[in-house]
């Protein structure tokens, strides 16, 4: 019985040592972290609008919206915006996947940038490139719907994304749901 005593007394020293330094180690990394995440948001927003300028960022909760995360008027300051910049989360063939689109008040995409994925290289990564992304999915969602299947697609579209369907399919997605956002609450 004293041996498990001693054994328990040990781990227990070890799993505080552990907590301290993992807690230390914390400290020390978050506000990196969170640097980091901001330049990654104000690259973002770079690539899709330019030198235009935005309002201040407004979070959307998981529970009023599974896709939309955040948005950001754009504009004067932000004022009397036409369009948002909204942050989407998509579901690839990775998993998750982050994208920055501009969407008019109409619901029409002006741009969109996928950020954070973890698609394929040979594939899903095709999906980063601009011209991807202004071939297939720039111009829908106001007059023409968001093309979710490679079926709305014009053939030399539908080869574009060939062998990346699933990459495809969740950004689409993720596009129709942030332009019935904008169309519907903003």
């Amino acid at each position: 019985m004293q041996n498990y005593v001693a054994l328990g007394g040990r781990l227990a020293i070890i799993c505080a040592v552990v907590a301290l330094v993992l807690g230390l180690v914390n400290a020390v990394t978050a506000p990196v972290i969170e640097q980091n995440r901001q330049e990654e948001r104000e690259e973002s927003l770079r690539r899709v609008l330019g030198d235009r300028e935005v309002g201040d960022r407004e979070e959307v909760p998981k529970t009023e919206h599974e896709v939309v995360r955040a948005f950001y008027p754009v504009g004067r300051g932000g004022t009397g915006a036409g369009s948002y910049v909204l942050e989407l989360t998509g579901q690839g063939y990775g998993g998750e996947m982050r994208i920055f689109a501009e969407v008019r008040s109409d619901g029409e995409i002006a741009g969109a940038v996928l950020r954070e994925n973890s698609e394929t290289r040979e594939f899903g990564g095709r999906a980063e490139n601009p011209d991807y992304m202004e071939r297939t999915f720039v111009g829908t969602g106001a007059e023409r719907a968001v093309p979710t299947t490679k079926g709305a697609l014009e053939d030399e579209e539908a080869e574009a994304v060939s062998g990346a369907t699933i990459t495809f399919r969740g950004i689409g997605e993720a596009l129709a749901a942030g332009s019935r956002f904008v169309e519907e609450r903003l």
